[in-house]
Formats: structure tokens, C-alpha cells, sequence
């Protein structure tokens, strides 16, 4: 079966009434819009799946869309996190840790940056992530959002913390 889109309309012509129809083979067409709706599952899965937290944020810092990852990182449901922006799960000494990456992006001297900071979980625990910030550009160029992707490295910052506090206290002793 080839899918065709049909037009049918009725003609006077000599007295007479003739019924025209217009044919058109739209394979091309629906082939276009099937690899368009798998191209978007694809990203969709990719993102929803991903093994860290990702989430696209405004340009004010909203999150836009965020993933299970980042909301399990944080504590949050979707619905929760995408009525905050990111300096509400930010700790308040980091808050300005990424601005100068920010306006590095805006200004377009760089295409990402990476930041190690922390994040305060809903349980009000404290939580260390990875943050990789990108900026997505409109057609025209413009700056229209971030791509974030976080990592947890709460169990490396315990670690590295640990191993602080016993060469401080063989040193002592």
C-alpha cells in the first residue's frame, strides 16, 4: 500500500459535471515523520534514562525538564523541582560558583563548563554534584536555555574528607 493524499473537487465544463481527483504519493512524506517521532523518542529515552541527573533550565534558571536521575539526586518529585529554579537546591556558599561559567556561555567564549559543588537534598542533607552547564542556542543564534547534567560525587567528597581528617590526625599524634 503506498499512502497517497487524495483531493477531489467537481468541475463544470460544457454543460457537463465532472468530479476531478488529485492524487499524491506522500511516502516520502510519512517516511519524514516517522524518522522525526523516532528521532524524539530517542532523545526523549536518552535523556529520561540517563544515568545522571540532566535537566534543561531557563536562561533565569527554572528547570524546564528535568530527569528521575536528578530528581532521586536531589530528593524531588519532577513536579517539585520544575516549580524551582537551581538556586533553590544550590548550598548558599555555592550559589556564584558558576556565574562566571554562565556569562562565559552567554558571551560565547566558551561551549561548556564543569563545577564541583553543593546541593542541599529536600531532606535538607547535603549532596555533592558534578555540574556540566551547556547553552542551547535558538535558530538565529540567540541564547534560549541550558542543558545541565550532574553527578553525584557525594561518596568521593566523603572520602576525600575522611582521608583529610586522618592524615590531620596522624599528624597530630
Amino acid at each position: 500500500a503506498i499512502p497517497m493524499e487524495m483531493t477531489a473537487s467537481y468541475l463544470g465544463f460544457d454543460g457537463s459535471e465532472y468530479e476531478c481527483i488529485i492524487a499524491r504519493d506522500i511516502t516520502q512524506r510519512k517516511l519524514a515523520e516517522e524518522e522525526r517521532r523516532a528521532g524524539e523518542e530517542w532523545f526523549r529515552s536518552s535523556f529520561e534514562y540517563a544515568g545522571v541527573g540532566t535537566a534543561i533550565a531557563s536562561l533565569d534558571g527554572r528547570w524546564l525538564r528535568v530527569n528521575q536521575a536528578l530528581c532521586q539526586f536531589l530528593g524531588y518529585s519532577e513536579e517539585e523541582l520544575t516549580q524551582r529554579n537551581w538556586r533553590d537546591v544550590t548550598h548558599p556558599d555555592d550559589v556564584e560558583l558558576s556565574a562566571e561559567g554562565r556569562a562565559r556561555l552567554m558571551a560565547g567564549e566558551i561551549p561548556a563548563f564543569e563545577v564541583e559543588k553543593r546541593y542541599v537534598h529536600k531532606s535538607g542533607k547535603i549532596v555533592w554534584g558534578r555540574q556540566t552547564v551547556s547553552l542551547i542556542r535558538d535558530a538565529v543564534g540567540r541564547p534560549h536555555s541550558f542543558t545541565v547534567q550532574i553527578s553525584d560525587i557525594t561518596k568521593r567528597k566523603e572520602a576525600e574528607e575522611a582521608f583529610r581528617r586522618t592524615e590531620a590526625a596522624l599528624r597530630r599524634s
